[in-house]
């Protein structure tokens, strides 16, 4: 074999190795990209699942809140109503003719 022969034959074997090299470098990127991925996805989908449970939390509170303060009110009224039967049937009729005058235009 001449030497040039040889030298092409060795230049064909690096080219090679290198293309081989490359594909198991791309391969291997793939794999990381995927992980980074899954990754990516295991930890917004863990952040979506906190965000839910503090928002599940607050929307209780509110709610607990908001039915402690409408017994309180209810019971107030009945307690007005109680001592001031004539007054408050008066105030209801008002408010019912003002609601109806209000309504009809």
């Amino acid at each position: 074999m001449s030497g040039s022969a040889t030298a092409e034959k060795l230049n064909r074997t690096e080219t090679t190795a290198d293309y081989n090299d490359v594909k198991r470098d791309i391969a291997e990127l793939k794999g990381d990209l995927a992980r980074l991925a899954a990754d990516s996805a295991a930890s917004g989908i863990a952040a979506i699942k906190d965000g839910a449970a503090v928002t599940t939390e607050t929307v209780k509170d509110i709610a607990e809140r908001t039915g402690e303060r409408v017994n309180a009110a209810h019971e107030s009224i009945g307690n007005t109503v109680s001592k001031r039967p004539v007054t408050s049937l008066a105030i209801a009729f008002g408010a019912g003719a003002i609601l109806s005058r209000l309504m009809k235009n």
